[in-house]
């Protein structure tokens, strides 16, 4: 007997839905399985995900998954799945079937109304700390799912919203949108002229329906964007943005909080555009120094340089961390590429090659002209890279 569905007014209609059969196979066990579905891709992943036997082999073994084109009706689908049970021989031992297929545990009006009368006295004995633990849990999980939504998922879900406006009866969308303005009325008229602000911005800006994560990181990768933007601006372009800014602020409300921020904003972007001119020459420097000691530091034999080499390192690095955590997430993004670390050797390297050079020096073995040449050429380049910078 096809499922039934029940609309508001109680009334009962033909579920028109069709389902798919479908085969699973697998070879090194030489079982398969038969089944149908509605959706038969959504039921081949929960097969993948039981926790039986079948679910196991599964998972151990190749397998071919193989969907029959042929729609059916739910009645006809039964009688199909049972076919199919007795063509492949797919009942237990011999398969992962467990009966001969065709729903044959449906339950009767009769014990649907039980269930359901059963489930409602569970959900009335809930107390309401448990219910508002059960909502705020929904709610969180609801809320996450929104945030990392793509553009097309999001497109996705207002067509479907659509096509399920566009099956009901012109009464039931009227009551429907009735009820959803007086909710919406009754919600704003609840709130406070600086929530109203704040919720009109949230929509504004795409914050919306987003977790807190979400919404710190939408605000920093923001906050990057725009002190970057600012801090490259020539003096001319700000002036002219200014002047635009002030005169789209004439003629609206302002808060004294609105034009102290204003204010800072500018004094900020002015003095990161100043700082930000003085501490790149400092952090090139540092890079480079960093750099070039800790190649060096790999052939050092000499205690006393190798010493100076490591001081000189650890005081680099300390002045290039001083400076480089004032930069903002988007100005270190630019400058590491345009500066990239150099591949510095490892611990474990540096110690192989210090001995092999020390080894080579015991048995008398002297560099040739040409590692003589090589080396020089190294240090006049580096010389020509710290003048440069």
């Amino acid at each position: 007997m096809p499922k039934l569905k029940t609309n508001k007014a109680g009334t009962k209609k033909e579920d028109t839905r069709t389902k798919q059969l479908y085969l699973i196979a697998i070879p090194a066990t030489g079982k398969s399985y038969v089944g149908q579905g509605y959706k038969p891709k959504q039921r081949y992943s929960s097969h993948k995900l039981a926790k039986n036997k079948f679910g196991r082999d599964l998972c151990k073994h190749e397998h071919t998954f193989k969907i029959f084109n042929k729609e059916y009706t739910p009645d006809d689908a039964n009688i199909g799945e049972q076919k199919y049970i007795k063509k492949y021989n797919t009942l237990e031992p011999n398969g992962y079937n467990k009966n001969s297929g065709g729903n044959v545990n449906i339950p009767c009006d009769e014990t649907r109304k039980k269930q359901s009368k059963s489930h409602t006295k569970y959900l009335a004995g809930l107390s309401d700390g448990a219910k508002k633990e059960w909502c705020d849990t929904l709610s969180i999980a609801q809320l996450k799912r929104y945030a990392n939504m793509s553009e097309a998922e999001w497109a996705a879900m207002r067509e479907r919203s659509k096509r399920g406006q566009a099956g009901m009866s012109e009464e039931t969308a009227a009551v429907r949108g009735a009820k959803i303005s007086a909710a919406k009325t009754k919600w704003f008229a609840g709130m406070s002229d600086e929530e109203l602000r704040d919720f009109e911005r949230k929509i504004r800006t795409g914050l919306a329906g987003r977790s807190e994560e979400a919404k710190q990181l939408h605000r920093a990768n923001t906050s990057d964007a725009i002190k970057l933007w600012n801090a490259n601006m020539p003096d001319d372009a700000r002036a002219v943005s200014n002047a635009k800014r002030i005169k789209s602020m004439k003629g609206q409300k302002k808060t004294a909080k609105h034009v102290k921020n204003a204010r800072d904003a500018m004094v900020l972007g002015k003095a990161r555009a100043l700082a930000n001119k003085r501490q790149l020459p400092i952090l090139r420097s540092a890079r480079l120094t960093i750099d070039n000691h800790c190649q060096s530091l790999v052939g050092a034999v000499s205690p006393t340089r190798i010493q100076w080499l490591k001081l000189s390192i650890k005081t680099a690095r300390w002045v290039f961390r001083q400076h480089y955590k004032q930069l903002s997430n988007m100005e270190k993004k630019k400058f590491d590429a345009e500066y990239p670390p150099a591949k510095l050797f490892t611990k474990k390297q540096v110690e192989k090659n210090r001995a092999a050079k020390i080894a080579s020096k015991q048995k008398g073995i002297k560099r040739t002209p040409e590692q003589i040449e090589v080396n020089r050429q190294a240090q006049l380049r580096w010389r020509r890279k710290v003048q440069a910078a």
